[in-house]
């Protein structure tokens, strides 16, 4: 599991659960990732203030990743619709081979993105058929986080 914030035109972790399995995912708290091939940055992308998102989206390097990579700007912003419109975002082995991410964003006391969540599986552990529970987990743990930060209109639906 993830916690991740905006820092200039990326994300920072700066929270993570390690998994108890051997395989795991390269990452620390501290590092820094792209926004446009990641769960969490593309919450916090699809929630954000349009002439805001624009403003960072410009510092932003649609750098190809992977052969998934989306590094296009006008496909990007299509993601961010069906990311907005399904209340999650999905990393789809877009930033590393063999590792998807679900994630979810969290709000502050103005209902405005502040963090994004994600949880993160090899490939060969991704159940496609638990996606909408794990969202549903994910998406309750945003509303508490939410509420405890101020958040009165929860903007993600159940």
């Amino acid at each position: 599991m993830h916690l991740g914030t905006l820092i200039d035109s990326e994300i920072i972790y700066v929270h993570k659960v390690d998994s108890s399995h051997m395989l795991g995912m390269y990452s620390k708290v501290g590092r820094r990732a792209p926004l446009h091939c990641t769960a969490i940055g593309k919450v916090l992308m699809a929630w954000e203030h349009p002439e805001r998102r624009a403003l960072i989206l410009k510092g932003a390097d649609f750098k190809r990743y992977r052969e998934k990579t989306i590094v296009d700007a006008d496909a990007f912003e299509e993601e961010l619709q069906r990311v907005k419109a399904q209340g999650f975002g999905e990393d789809r082995e877009e930033f590393d081979d063999h590792i998807r991410c679900l994630g979810v964003p969290i709000f502050d006391r103005l209902n405005r993105p502040v963090a994004g969540m994600s949880i993160s599986f090899p490939t060969f552990r991704y159940d496609p058929s638990r996606e909408q529970e794990i969202v549903t987990m994910l998406r309750d743990a945003s509303r508490d986080i939410s509420q405890r930060l101020g958040c009165t209109n929860f903007p993600l639906a159940a």
